[in-house]
């Protein structure tokens, strides 16, 4: 058997969007807002898509990061 905490639980039953589809939706309103601007010319938007694109790439590498295990007082 094995033990799951309950919050993954309820996330397996609950119909809300992931964390990341609402980071890639957030993602795809800002560049598309970004490519509407009429008063930006396309050197401006390509600065303002690359940096919006790189900001979600740097939050998605460090989300894939694996987290570090605590160590028991006897481990040490």
């Amino acid at each position: 058997m094995i033990l799951v905490p309950h919050e993954s639980v309820a996330r397996l039953h609950d119909p809300t969007p992931s964390t990341t589809e609402t980071q890639l939706s957030a993602l795809d309103n800002e560049m598309e807002l970004i490519m509407r601007k009429k008063y930006a010319d396309d050197s401006i938007k390509w600065k303002l898509y690359n940096e919006a694109l790189q900001r979600y790439l740097h939050f998605n590498n460090e989300r894939k990061k694996p987290v570090p295990r605590c160590r028991h007082a006897k481990d040490i």
